[in-house]
């Protein structure tokens, strides 16, 4: 089987570039960039399979990764039909709702690292509340948290569109847009990197 293999030596690859993650550091501990993806786009949250990874951020490598799935097409084909499913590669390991899958991530992610001897110091991410909250509890120290640039971008971007629907119509999608681009550029030249 392929899975296996390809399972083993993204394994392989992610402690190779935890271990470099950690040896780029300059901290007591690493940074890392975190996110969760779903299956399914949009707001529903009703997705079967969620994907977390974490990306050094003095590497740029992907350091650690958390499949979830809420579905074996296996074992619901057997339940179907009222039978015992044949012994399988079963995927199914998440039984709650999707949204409840980035913190879970997050937790499976936090324990690896640092059960390999990685101290996890900063988290770059977006503003769901419930990852760092889960990280913190699973690794029992302080994580500072820091939200990415392209998050931020997105929530300035939302809070002018809602002032402009509020009735402040100087705030024409051209403005906001340009207003976006300008805090892009500035964040950018004030971190020392280039777009």
């Amino acid at each position: 089987m392929v899975g296996p293999v390809v399972e083993e030596l993204a394994r392989e690859s992610c402690q190779t570039a935890a271990a470099d993650e950690k040896n780029a550091s300059t901290e007591d501990g690493i940074a890392m960039s975190y996110d969760c993806g779903w299956q399914k786009r949009g707001r529903a949250m009703n997705s079967l399979t969620g994907v977390g990874h974490a990306i050094g951020v003095q590497t740029g490598k992907v350091i650690a990764y958390s499949g979830l799935s809420k579905h074996c097409a296996t074992c619901y084909t057997a339940m179907r039909l009222g039978k015992i499913p044949e012994p399988h590669d079963c995927r199914m390991n998440f039984h709650k709702s999707s949204k409840a899958m980035e913190a879970a991530a997050i937790a499976e992610i936090g324990e690896s690292l640092e059960s390999s001897g990685i101290t996890i110091s900063t988290l770059v991410g977006d503003d769901d509340s419930s990852a760092i909250k889960k990280l913190r509890e699973v690794v029992g120290h302080g994580v500072e948290k820091s939200s990415d640039l392209n998050h931020v971008k997105k929530n300035l971007g939302n809070a002018l569109y809602k002032l402009k629907s509020d009735g402040h119509k100087e705030l024409s999608d051209k403005v906001i847009k340009y207003v976006q681009k300008l805090f892009t550029l500035h964040s950018a030249r004030s971190r020392g990197s280039r777009f």
